[in-house]
């Protein structure tokens, strides 16, 4: 059974010029769509039993696609375009642990400072 999805962060949004290209790194899960106008998304090269090899996807206004695996995008405007790019939330395991970090920080915190030494310093 597959994990449940995490949930997407609010929408970067990118405007791109006629020839303008945006390369970014982009996480497994992240989804992109097309606001307006034309581009081409070039995604991560993947490996193949003859060497790596990279997809390209041609999208206009209204397309999505998301990304397979981690790794570098290229996207390019062939026209004014915008795109707008949803990286998925941190998995289950990512928040439990921040949340332990904190605890941890919060408490080290606590110990180390007193009334006393807050009011002398």
């Amino acid at each position: 059974m597959p994990a449940p999805a995490s949930p997407l962060t609010s929408p970067l949004r990118y405007t791109l010029g006629p020839g303008q290209a945006l390369r970014r790194h982009a996480a497994r899960g992240t989804v992109l769509h097309v606001a307006q106008g034309r581009v081409q998304i070039t995604l991560p090269p993947q490996w193949a039993a003859v060497g790596a090899f990279a997809l390209s996807h041609s999208l206009t206004a209204g397309g999505v696609i998301v990304v397979r695996e981690s790794g570098w995008i290229i996207v390019s405007a062939s026209g004014a375009a915008e795109v707008m790019l949803h990286a998925p939330g941190p998995g289950t395991w990512q928040r439990l642990w921040n949340g332990v970090l904190a605890r941890r920080h919060r408490r080290q915190w606590r110990a180390t400072t007193s009334p006393v030494e807050a009011e002398t310093r």
